[in-house]
């Protein structure tokens, strides 16, 4: 079996995130929508790490 993490995942996670990200903007300011914005940009580069260790 192999163990490797699927990029997709990633890549979706932090999809997810900057949708929250957004939301949070509108919906409390931009210091709401800074920790999500983090988060999908972690995602984001933990998702190209496992697409190239492919």
């Amino acid at each position: 079996m192999n163990n490797k993490p699927l990029p997709i995942i990633y890549y979706l996670t932090s999809l997810i995130f900057y949708i929250l990200c957004v939301i949070k903007f509108f919906s409390s300011g931009p210091s709401g929508g800074l920790l999500w914005l983090f988060l999908g940009s972690a995602f984001l580069y933990f998702g190209t790490n496992a697409k190239n260790k492919i």
